[in-house]
């Protein structure tokens, strides 16, 4: 899409109106029109374009040049026209080019519609919140406590809170009750207000009664019956080597380790579309099919149903490939190269698909059955067809591993039926 062919060389879908996000800064700075003039930036605005080209930041104080925003052939390709209007990049950007190989859908990646209106809505500052976390734990969870009084002291070359201590649990004023708060804390808060607990006062207090326990964990299950705990004497001076701690010192918790690995299932939903087959799933966290790349060369099953014929390969490679939700496949072979694709990285997975129904086993290669009977049915445009081969049962067989119980709370995903 054009915004992200903008967003890749400019860092920004709108250099004509922002182009401040050319060198970094997400708001306007005040000193911007005073350096360059108002908007719209027309292409005879040198000062501008020639300062982006070189990566520089006009401050007041003192020009500042950032080396990742560098554009050295700027100028050959501005943005924007003689009005100040947007260009195509077909204007500014691309020579020659074949306009067939357009006919594509959309990944992630391209700033495409659906794309930009989700990164334009509440739910993409969150979706970064969950990503900081996630990617960062330990940078994220400590940093980003309290943005308000937690900052970067130039001075000392250090984080301190409220620009004179190290940052402690117990100092950290949390949100509600009419303190408002930069924190991660909030959304604690307003989560545990949805059931019904006010949990200002309690995470204030949680914090402050935080303290450091000694920990040692057991690979195995026992009883303070069965156990001596002994620590290393006190002082140099003393004269014992050891002294035993009494049970009332020391607390027994049953650990379970979290989960090491998560399969997601999903059933396909083919939908017939005007340049072929679009493909679906239910998940409302991964918005795609994990499949094995199939092997284009070696043995291949041919299958026949209803006068539509369709080969796939009986090999797959170890190279897993993620289709999103919504790809279009120009033709009903290439979908059952999905489905059998599908289907083989979930039998790797550790999924059974063994299951029978009038002496047919239900397993993908069926749902590819079913899916070449449904195309020999002539459906028009838009039509359906949902395909499950795990639709009455699901079988996970996994060496050296217990299932978890679906009803965790780590669950990320929620278990859908026909509703």
């Amino acid at each position: 899409f054009w915004r992200g062919i903008y967003f890749n060389l400019y860092d920004t879908d709108s250099p004509h109106t922002r182009p401040w996000e050319m060198v970094g800064l997400t708001v306007k700075p005040t000193w911007w029109e005073t350096t360059y003039g108002p908007a719209p930036y027309t292409s005879g605005n040198t000062v501008l374009w020639d300062d982006m080209a070189k990566g520089i930041i006009a401050y007041p104080t003192g020009n500042v040049v950032v080396d990742q925003y560098k554009r050295p052939q700027l100028l050959d390709c501005l943005p924007t026209d003689s009005q100040g209007n947007l260009v195509s990049p077909m204007q500014a950007i691309v020579g020659s080019y074949d306009s067939n190989s357009f006919v594509k859908s959309w990944v992630a990646g391209d700033y495409g519609p659906t794309q930009t209106a989700w990164r334009r809505s509440s739910h993409y500052p969150f979706a970064i919140q969950r990503l900081l976390a996630l990617c960062e734990p330990a940078k994220y969870f400590s940093l980003f406590a309290d943005r308000d009084l937690y900052k970067y002291n130039t001075d000392y070359y250090q984080y301190l809170y409220n620009n004179r201590f190290r940052i402690d649990p117990s100092q950290v004023e949390v949100y509600g009750n009419g303190t408002s708060k930069n924190s991660y804390i909030n959304f604690v808060v307003d989560y545990n207000r949805l059931s019904g607990v006010d949990s200002t006062v309690l995470v204030t207090d949680k914090l402050k009664n935080l303290d450091v326990r000694l920990c040692y964990r057991m690979a195995s299950f026992s009883d303070k019956s069965y156990l001596k705990i002994f620590s290393e004497k006190s002082s140099p001076n003393s004269l014992n080597s050891s002294l035993l701690l009494p049970d009332e010192s020391f607390k027994l918790f049953l650990y379970q380790n979290p989960s090491f690995a998560e399969i997601q299932y999903s059933a396909v939903t083919v939908q017939r579309t005007s340049a072929g087959y679009s493909v679906a799933g239910y998940s409302t966290t991964k918005p795609y099919f994990n499949i094995l790349q199939s092997v284009p060369t070696g043995k291949f099953t041919t299958i026949e149903v209803n006068g539509q014929t369709s080969r796939f390969s009986n090999s797959y490679s170890d190279t897993v490939v993620q289709v999103p939700y919504g790809y279009v496949f120009s033709s009903a072979n290439a979908v059952v190269d999905f489905l059998t694709s599908y289907g083989a990285y979930l039998e790797k997975s550790g999924l059974q698909f063994n299951s029978q129904v009038n002496d047919t086993i239900v397993d993908w290669t069926q749902m590819a059955r079913e899916f070449l009977n449904w195309v020999g049915q002539s459906w028009t445009v838009g039509s359906l067809i949902n395909l499950n081969a795990g639709a009455d049962i699901l079988k996970l067989n996994r060496s050296f591993s217990v299932v978890e119980g679906l009803q965790n709370e780590n669950v990320n995903d929620i278990i859908l039926d026909q509703n």
